[in-house]
């Protein structure tokens, strides 16, 4: 036998064997149910070509298809490892077929970094494969890729608008992107199809409370109080809800059974101490409110404005009056302010005829005042803000002032006045009252 001839046949097995691996790879599919009545001799097929060539791509394939269909992703993997290297010295194989089995296999496995990249390989062949975008954009969103996760999910929704799975990421991904209208109603898809799914249900209630479904929020939040998980966390937020909406009772249970979760993590423990401290203080609780307030500046001193709420409940506890001020209801709020009008002249018959309600936040009182002396209509304004009162309150109390005919007018805040507002009364009569003066007013008048 010549060496040319020994050559052409060498070339003639090399053509053969290339030819079949790409048949196999590129015409071969087992299902489930043709693997398993055919497992025993493609094992006995592989095992015979790999007990000659360890490295038989073919022998190797049909083993990894083996595995992949009866979802042994462990073994399937291991082996589709094999035949990536091989790629280098098969060019004929089929790169983003195994690519993709192999990062199947590896997300099944929850090696997400591995199956990314095998993935994206896959993908740059083949962009139209639904399976694959489905998996990569659920990958994209556990990298906290959102954008391009969002960009994957929705096209495969626009394939199979029923996909329970690639809808709940698509809403979470919206939702991490801030973009709460669009994330509503994936997310309350999801909700319906699976309403055991306590993070999707979770992150819903966030979202429902971001576009003023609060009540609905609520409501979620209150389920999942008790969650070993999310718990802690839903039970500030209803505490948070309920207190906004004035429900301080509720806000308190809220936040009682919140700390009382055995898995609550030392920020949110914290954070619910501090905002429970805060309700007890809007109900004129300082005692409770200081206790807890102590309790956070051990766990962690100067958090936030501890020390400032401490000095300044502390305060509250020793003048309830000036704690009714700040805190109580508006009918409450209001009838103290009656009392310091009539504390006010003290010495003068006191007639209100007009009280005018600010959302809570003030009040104006209009009051006729007889003496011996003289008589006149004296305005009002008890205003409950902390901080300093601007030019603008003063000007708009002095155009009121004309409005009722009145001839002096006086405003009280527990905070004080900014200089453009003590420069402009200083030639009207306008009392500017700060909280030293409020102060001595109210102990003038009896404990609500």
């Amino acid at each position: 036998m010549t060496t040319n001839f020994i050559v052409v046949i060498i070339i003639l097995l090399v053509l053969t064997a290339s030819i079949g691996i790409i048949f196999y790879f590129k015409n071969r599919t087992i299902n489930p149910i043709e693997t398993k009545k055919d497992r025993k001799s493609l094992l006995k097929e592989a095992t015979r070509k790999l007990a000659h060539n360890p490295r038989d791509p073919v022998a190797l394939m049909i083993l990894a298809d083996i595995y992949y269909n009866e979802n042994n992703f462990e073994k399937a993997m291991q082996t589709y490892r094999i035949l990536l290297d091989l790629c280098a010295t098969h060019p004929n194989m089929d790169q983003g077929l195994i690519n993709f089995r192999y990062g199947m296999c590896a997300y099944k496995l929850n090696s997400i970094e591995t199956a990314y990249k095998s993935l994206l390989f896959s993908w740059s062949l083949d962009k139209d494969n639904y399976t694959l975008n489905s998996t990569l954009g659920k990958i994209e969103y556990k990298l906290k890729k959102y954008d391009k996760a969002a960009g994957l999910l929705k096209k495969c929704l626009d394939i199979k608008p029923g996909d329970i799975e690639n809808r709940k990421f698509l809403g979470l991904s919206f939702f991490k992107l801030k973009d709460y209208k669009l994330a509503y109603p994936y997310l309350a898809k999801s909700v319906e199809a699976d309403y055991s799914d306590k993070e999707t249900l979770f992150n819903f209630a966030k979202c429902c409370n971001k576009v003023n479904q609060t009540e609905k929020a609520l409501k979620i939040f209150t389920g999942l109080r008790q969650d070993p998980t999310f718990g802690p966390n839903a039970s500030l937020f209803c505490g948070t809800i309920n207190s906004a909406q004035r429900n301080y009772d509720d806000a308190i249970v809220d936040f009682e059974v919140g700390l009382r979760n055995k898995n609550i993590t030392p920020e949110i423990k914290i954070e619910i101490m501090y905002r429970l401290a805060l309700v007890f203080a809007k109900t004129g609780q300082h005692e409770e409110s200081i206790n807890y307030l102590k309790k956070v500046n051990t766990l962690t001193p100067n958090y936030k404005d501890v020390p400032i709420l401490l000095n300044k409940f502390r305060e509250l506890s020793t003048n309830k009056n000036l704690g009714a001020y700040l805190n109580s209801s508006t009918p409450e709020f209001v009838n103290l302010c009656k009392n310091i009008v009539s504390a006010t002249f003290s010495k003068s018959s006191v007639k209100i005829t007009d009280i005018v309600q600010g959302n809570s936040e003030y009040v104006e009182i209009v009051a006729e005042v007889k003496n011996r002396k003289w008589e006149d209509i004296i305005l009002f304004k008890f205003m409950r803000t902390e901080g300093d009162v601007g030019e603008l309150i003063v000007r708009e109390l002095y155009a009121r002032l004309k409005d009722t005919r009145a001839g002096r007018g006086f405003c009280f805040t527990v905070g004080n006045y900014s200089e453009g507002a003590q420069s402009f009364v200083e030639a009207r009569l306008i009392d500017l009252i700060n909280k030293d003066k409020l102060l001595k007013y109210l102990q003038k008048i009896d404990t609500i």
